[in-house]
């Protein structure tokens, strides 16, 4: 029997490495849809934190938004964990999933190739139905647009039934604040300038 032409541990690895990947994403993306989810059932405490801006902006607008499902949908999109979006996250998760089959192919072919026995082809399959079988277990766990729908219809209840009026004045209450500052910050320099020209005329 010759020699491999590639160890087949590089492609174990690598078979390996893009499947905990994939895992690895979705188990972030399930996190992270659970703590959004929770959120979403209790607005009405006033302490979100992902859902945080959609929420305010709604309230800043003062109810001026005309689709409030398409706002609602639009800023569900937006969500972002680190520097993606769960979009992208979700179909970043089904790449390494992809790349993993494709190596697992590639080394299950070479092994062909180099007419090796069947129980050195087959840890590629095994490999690949296990990967396959824990992400599509895991997707189906988490059942990405179930939750996403969820949300969306939590933060509408609370936006369209108006159950969000306590936070509303809080928010409201600290504009006024601003500005009163900002009036009183003006009515100051209006009053040192007023000084600054009765002492030049003088």
């Amino acid at each position: 029997m010759n020699d491999a032409i590639i160890n087949p541990w590089i492609f174990y690895m690598g078979i390996i490495f893009f499947f905990c990947s994939s895992m690895g994403i979705q188990v972030a993306l399930a996190c992270y849809l659970l703590k959004a989810e929770r959120e979403a059932r209790q607005l009405e405490e006033g302490n979100p934190v992902i859902l945080k801006e959609c929420i305010n902006e709604y309230i800043r607008e003062e109810g001026h938004i005309k689709n409030l499902l398409l706002f609602t949908e639009k800023r569900l999109k937006e969500l972002k964990l680190g520097r993606l979006s769960l979009i992208s996250l979700k179909h970043l998760s089904g790449q390494s999933l992809l790349f993993g089959i494709f190596l697992a192919g590639i080394g299950a072919c070479i092994r062909i190739v180099e007419g090796r026995t069947l129980g050195e082809i087959l840890p590629y399959y095994i490999l690949s139905f296990l990967g396959m079988y824990f992400y599509f277990s895991l997707t189906g766990w988490i059942d990405y647009e179930e939750r996403i729908k969820g949300i969306k219809d939590n933060i509408l209840d609370f936006l369209e039934n108006k159950r969000y009026s306590g936070i509303y004045n809080e928010i409201r209450a600290e504009k006024i604040e601003e500005k009163e500052e900002i009036l009183i910050f003006g009515k100051e320099e209006e009053q040192q300038l007023r000084e600054l020209l009765q002492e030049i005329l003088a």
